[in-house]
Order: structure tokens, then C-alpha cells, then sequence
């Protein structure tokens, strides 16, 4: 966001709701976070619509001779779930954290500042082997 911060979306077609996962809320108050989610929530259901796989989708109403495409909501997750880091610089770490803690069904609690140089440690070796024994 604005070149500065990760934060993680996660995208709920039932709901019509992407949550924002955002370890450190001081980046952006509600009102800035809304500016910069507004385009996300307008543009994705046009792509979503456009793309076909979604033909059948309730939120994807037909009315003749238009289809009416509303938007995502959005809702940031509250500081009681996410962690807050104190260290600017670490919200890419958590981003990918929070992605591998949610599909792994692993509390977010997990996710804390105190963890940051392992997890850091544990993305290199990942990586690392991950290029040279594909």
C-alpha cells in the first residue's frame, strides 16, 4: 500500500467481503485505509464478472440490458486478532506469516514481533533450497 506497507487481503466470495490482515493498523487510519481499499472493492468484482467464471455467482445479478456488479465490502481485522509489530520494516514478514499461519490453520497469535528473526531466518533457508533442489 502507497509503496510503504504489506498488509494480506483474503477474498470471501460468499460474503462479498475481503478481510485485511494488517500487522501494524499506525500505517493507516480507518478512513486512509478505506481510500486505498475503495478501488480494490470496485474494481475486483467487475474483473470477477468479466472473466466469466462467475456466471452463476447471487452477487452477479443480470438485469436486462445491464449486469449490475456490487461492490466488496471490507473489513480490517482487529489488533485483538492480528498482532501489532513495534519495528517498521517487518510487515512483509508478516504478511506472508499471517498467508502461511491462516492456510495452515495455525492461530495468528503465533505472529508476534518476538518470532520476527526466526521467521525471517526460516524464509531464507526456504527460499534458498527452494531454488537450488527444485
Amino acid at each position: 500500500m502507497e509503496n510503504r506497507h504489506w498488509v494480506l487481503c483474503e477474498i470471501n466470495f460468499v460474503d462479498w467481503m475481503i478481510t485485511v490482515f494488517d500487522s501494524d493498523h499506525s500505517n493507516f487510519s480507518h478512513n486512509k485505509l478505506s481510500e486505498l481499499m475503495e478501488p480494490w472493492t470496485r474494481m475486483l468484482p467487475s474483473l470477477l464478472n468479466a472473466s466469466g467464471m462467475f456466471k452463476g455467482h447471487p452477487k452477479l445479478k443480470i438485469a436486462r440490458p445491464k449486469i449490475t456488479v456490487p461492490n466488496f465490502d471490507w473489513r480490517r481485522m482487529s489488533t485483538d486478532i492480528v498482532p501489532q509489530s513495534r519495528t517498521s520494516g517487518d510487515c512483509g514478514v508478516f504478511a506472508i506469516k499471517h498467508l502461511e499461519f491462516i492456510l495452515g490453520d495455525i492461530p495468528l497469535s503465533y505472529a508476534i514481533e518476538d518470532n520476527i528473526q526466526y521467521f525471517r531466518d526460516k524464509l531464507c533457508i526456504d527460499i534458498f533450497y527452494e531454488n537450488v533442489y527444485p
